[in-house]
């Protein structure tokens, strides 16, 4: 239940994040520049990055999740998938061969950063976090503890114990 609560804050957490680079949009670029050409370019690419964010911000909780039950190389195939395998061609192509720019580059890393967030909760939605409780707590228990709870999980289950 925490993961799904956390990944749902983090989506809450990013369209407050998209919202405050759209709102500031206007004036972000004159803090660095205050020429037109790239105050009128930092204003447009803000509209890809808030988007952007609203995937970045749940991607990152999503990582943090699986990296804590003890398996960071799904994150890691999902980082490498989503954005060396997919966000870089793609990226490359839009910028280079669609002579998109800037605003391709960052259409690719933002189409990584969906390819990575689906695979990190496609192998959150997998997890038995009843099996990832057992673990945590046997790896956090003495074993004296640890049999004492497996007895009472055993009687608390309904299952006689019948010698045949």
């Amino acid at each position: 239940l925490s993961g799904y609560l956390s990944v749902g804050i983090s989506v809450f957490s990013g369209i407050i994040g998209a919202s405050v680079m759209v709102s500031a949009r206007d004036s972000w670029g004159g803090l660095f520049s205050h020429e037109k050409g790239i105050t009128s370019n930092v204003k447009k690419m803000l509209l890809i990055m808030a988007v952007t964010e609203v995937f970045n911000f749940p991607l990152v909780v999503c990582g943090g999740i699986v990296r804590g039950t003890a398996r960071p190389k799904l994150a890691m195939y999902a980082n490498i998938t989503g954005f060396y395998l997919f966000a870089l061609p793609v990226g490359a192509v839009l910028a280079f061969k669609i002579h998109l720019g800037l605003p391709g580059i960052l259409i690719g890393f933002l189409s990584g950063c969906i390819v990575c967030l689906v695979l990190l909760v496609v192998f959150i939605a997998r997890i038995d976090w009843k099996d990832e409780a057992r673990k945590a707590r046997s790896l956090t228990s003495s074993p004296v503890e640890e049999e004492i709870k497996d007895h009472e999980d055993h009687k608390n289950s309904g299952v006689n114990n019948v010698a045949l």
